[in-house]
C-alpha cells in the first residue's frame, strides 16, 4: 500500500516555475480525484479528515448549518473534521476533491466550513488540472499517479490550509497525564483499557481521572476510546479491502453488528456504504 505523504515541499522548475513549495505540517491524502459529476447524494457522510472542494466552472454548491457557498473558480470551500455538510448539484460539473489527514490538531469545537477567496496564481494554477489531464483523475491510497500529480495536490491542499484563519489551529495546552492516557488509546485500539486503569496509569482516583480527561478532551475517556476505534474504522475501509467483519475485530468491536450500529451514529452512513462512496 502507498501512503502519499507530503510535506517539506522543494523547489521543482518543471511542476512550479519560479515558485516555492509550502513547508506544513505532515499530511497523508485519503482519496483525491477531479472528474466530471452528474449525480451528488445531497446527505454527505460526516468524515474524520479535512476535505477540500474546487470547481472551474460554476453549477454546484455546499451546504452546512450557517449557510450555502457556491463552488465556483475564484474560491473553495473547505470542511474541517466531522462538520456536516449537503451537496447540490445545479447541472453537471467538473469538481476537483481532496480528502487529507493533517497531523496539526484544530480547535475541537470548530463547527463550520470555509470559503476563501482564491489568490489570481492560485486560479492559474488549478486550471492546469484541465490543460494537464483532460480526462480527470481518481486515486486512492494503494493507486501510484505519478508524483508530480501528489506534489501539485499537496501545494494546492497546503496553500488553501494558508487562506484559514490562523486561531484555528490554537488548541488549549493539555495536561500532561491526559497526553499520556491518549497515548495510550491510541497504541492500543483493538485493547479494552478500564477508566481504572488508565486512572492508575495518570496516579489519580478514577473520578478524579474521569473528571480531568472530560475537562480536557472535552469527552469522557470511555467515549474518546470509543471514537477513536470507528475512525481507525472509517481509514480501514477507505484504505484496505479487509471484511467488515475483519475491520471491527481490528478496531475492538465484538462483530460488525455492533460496529455498524455505532458507526452509523458517528458518520450518518453504515460502514459499506461509507466505502463505496469512498472508492
Amino acid at each position: 500500500m502507498v501512503v502519499n505523504k507530503l510535506c517539506n515541499f522543494i523547489n521543482d522548475s518543471t511542476i512550479m516555475p519560479h515558485h516555492r513549495f509550502i513547508h506544513f505540517p505532515l499530511i497523508t491524502f485519503v482519496n483525491a480525484s477531479f472528474n466530471q459529476v452528474s449525480n451528488w447524494d445531497n446527505a454527505v457522510p460526516v468524515r474524520p479528515h479535512w476535505r477540500l472542494w474546487w470547481n472551474p466552472e460554476p453549477g454546484a454548491e455546499i451546504g452546512c448549518d450557517a449557510g450555502t457557498y457556491a463552488l465556483d473558480p475564484g474560491h473553495m470551500v473547505l470542511v474541517p473534521p466531522y462538520v456536516r455538510i449537503t451537496h447540490r448539484l445545479h447541472q453537471p460539473v467538473w469538481s476537483l476533491a481532496l480528502h487529507v489527514e493533517v497531523n496539526e490538531p484544530v480547535d475541537p469545537g470548530l463547527d463550520r466550513v470555509f470559503y476563501p477567496e482564491l489568490p489570481e496564481d492560485m486560479v492559474e494554477r488549478l486550471q492546469q488540472l484541465n490543460e494537464r489531464i483532460p480526462q480527470g483523475f481518481t486515486f486512492t491510497q494503494d493507486k501510484n499517479h505519478g508524483a508530480w500529480l501528489h506534489l501539485f495536490l499537496g501545494e494546492i491542499f497546503c496553500r488553501a490550509l494558508q487562506l484559514l484563519p490562523s486561531e484555528i489551529w490554537s488548541v488549549p495546552a493539555r495536561d500532561p497525564r491526559v497526553d499520556d492516557a491518549v497515548a495510550t488509546i491510541h497504541s492500543a485500539v483493538d485493547t479494552t483499557l478500564s477508566n481504572t486503569g488508565l486512572a492508575r496509569q495518570a496516579n489519580l482516583s478514577t473520578n478524579a481521572f474521569i473528571r480531568l480527561f472530560s475537562q480536557n478532551m472535552g469527552v469522557p475517556p470511555q467515549v474518546y476510546m470509543q471514537n477513536v476505534r470507528l475512525d481507525k474504522a472509517a481509514r480501514l475501509l477507505q484504505q484496505s479491502d479487509e471484511s467488515i467483519d475483519i475491520v471491527a475485530e481490528s478496531c475492538g468491536f465484538c462483530d460488525r453488528n455492533y460496529l455498524s450500529k455505532l458507526f452509523k451514529r458517528r458518520f450518518g452512513v453504515g460502514p459499506a456504504r461509507y466505502r463505496r462512496q469512498m472508492s
